[in-house]
């Protein structure tokens, strides 16, 4: 019975080491492929993603050495990354269809304004598409 379970927990970990891929791999073609720039909470979405395929690649390493409590630690940090990154995703949806304002990242703002001058902000502002959270 014990083989039963190591199989299931590899399969559950290999899964979501799929499933991060899946979603980093959307992303890119939707960026590089349907020309769609990502927004901020478009690139921490892709951090939570990145987190999960790391930290369930480290499990299934673990579980090849067999440290099963690594695995099992590190399998549900990966899982707490995955939820996360749908926090995150419900968040985004919620500024898309402007239930609640987007952070201030989200507006295509200056950051460091206190530390620049005001051509240095024009000069940066100038540099970069601006990219909002709240546009499909």
């Amino acid at each position: 019975m014990a083989s039963v379970r190591n199989v299931s927990r590899l399969n559950a970990t290999a899964l979501l080491a799929a499933l991060g891929c899946a979603m980093l791999a959307g992303a890119l073609a939707f960026q590089h492929l349907g020309d769609l720039p990502p927004c901020a909470l478009c690139i921490d979405q892709r951090k939570a993603w990145g987190a999960v395929v790391v930290l369930a690649a480290l499990a299934l390493w673990a579980e090849g050495r067999g440290r099963i409590a690594v695995t099992l630690l590190l399998l549900g940090l990966a899982g707490v990354a995955a939820f996360a990154g749908a926090g995150v995703a419900f968040y985004h949806v919620g500024v898309e269809q402007k239930w609640w304002a987007g952070t201030a990242a989200c507006g295509g703002g200056f950051d460091g304004f206190a530390n620049g001058s005001v051509q240095e902000m024009r000069e940066r502002l100038l540099a970069r598409p601006v990219i909002r959270c709240d546009e499909i």
